[in-house]
């Protein structure tokens, strides 16, 4: 049972080069006032464990940190012994918008606590397993580095027999882009649009104005109470503790299915030409980025204070933890991807750290508690 706890298959949804970052966006980084390093942070009030947010529906997307995201809700429901909506497929409930028949069990008592699993969103159904007053939230990320990161995923141009660096001067991008428009392949539907697509407001057969796209923008920002940015993720998740009044501890997580290996970034010649392909999905971050400013706006002062001190518990929790190429007990999930492994270093932080690598396992696995 030990060995289960320390198995940990490593998923990130980022790629990070070990270059410097090419500019992907024109468009400001988001900004917050901190107060003075030398004024000293103080621990808010604590947490009234009946009134911390329990129901919790997680709309995965793909390519976005979406699985690291589910980890930090998943390990919430292991620790408060919650129920799981799990799919009767292996790790998805699968590519229609979602209906109670495809739960491998159906609710009891009223209803499911969490539910984290791909599945083209759907608020109405997924209500109706769920418990009362359930908390919506999803994640988006900037659709360059989410092309790109997609792409490379799912081995695109290798379906379509290109080969070489998509953003190589001598590469045919746009016919790449039309051949992916054009495919009915699912990692196709994920590269284009996709986000767009996991959150149910767009179909590649339909083509949707830009006043109809925003208007099923606004929809999605009145059925989820927090959209996440995968660019500002630490910063997302000081407003997702406070929207579930959670504590900062249950926050903290690994970063996972982070590949090492340096690739070419896009020129800027790319970035105009994925924006203007992927317009539909760069409305959607566009708009959510804003209301993601506005909301650290309204969180006041301490949001700066309060996002790095949670860093500094990350790190601490995170220390415990060693990269290791290969070892016992410990295996990549792909040959680009390092695995992790404990290392029992502080006693007082080392239940939280393989909860960590157990909540992994669990999503892995698919396993619940009832």
């Amino acid at each position: 049972l030990a060995n289960f706890f320390f198995l940990s298959i490593c998923r990130v949804e980022a790629i990070i080069p070990k270059s410097k970052s090419a500019v992907i966006s024109k468009e400001p980084n988001i900004v917050y006032k901190e107060r003075s390093r030398s004024e000293n942070w103080t621990q808010p009030p604590p947490r009234i464990s009946t009134t911390a947010q329990k129901v919790i529906v997680l709309a995965k997307t793909h390519k976005t940190a979406s699985s690291t995201l589910a980890t930090i809700i998943q390990r919430f429901g292991i620790t408060n012994n919650l129920s799981f909506a799990l799919p009767k497929l292996v790790v998805r409930f699968g590519f229609t918008p979602f209906t109670s028949d495809m739960l491998a069990i159906q609710p009891k008592h009223g209803g499911f606590h969490i539910f984290v699993n791909h599945v083209p969103f759907n608020k109405t159904s997924i209500q109706q397993v769920m418990k009362p007053k359930a908390k919506f939230v999803t994640i988006v990320r900037n659709p360059v580095t989410h092309f790109s990161s997609a792409v490379n995923f799912y081995n695109v141009a290798k379906r379509f027999n290109m080969s070489g660096n998509i953003y190589s001067p001598d590469f045919a991008f746009s016919t790449l882009l039309k051949r992916i428009e054009q495919s009915n392949h699912i990692s196709c539907r994920y590269t284009y649009n996709g986000q767009m697509r996991d959150l149910g407001q767009f179909h590649k057969e339909s083509d949707l104005s830009r006043e109809v796209i925003a208007e099923r923008i606004k929809l999605l920002d009145e059925q989820f109470d927090l959209v996440l940015l995968q660019d500002y993720f630490d910063e997302s998740l000081i407003l997702l503790r406070r929207e579930m009044f959670w504590s900062f501890e249950d926050i903290v997580y690994k970063s996972m299915k982070v590949r090492e290996r340096e690739r070419e970034l896009p020129r800027q010649h790319h970035i105009d030409v994925i924006t203007k392909w992927n317009y539909v999905d760069v409305m959607l971050y566009k708009y959510f980025k804003e209301v993601l400013q506005n909301k650290i706006k309204e969180y006041g002062p301490s949001f700066g204070n309060d996002l790095r001190h949670f860093r500094r518990v990350k790190t601490e929790v995170l220390n415990l933890c060693q990269k290791k190429p290969k070892s016992e007990g410990c295996h990549d999930f792909r040959k680009d991807v390092p695995s992790y492994t404990i290392l029992s270093i502080r006693k007082e932080n080392e239940t939280l750290a393989r909860k960590l690598l157990q909540t992994k396992q669990m999503r892995r696995k698919n396993l619940t508690l009832f």
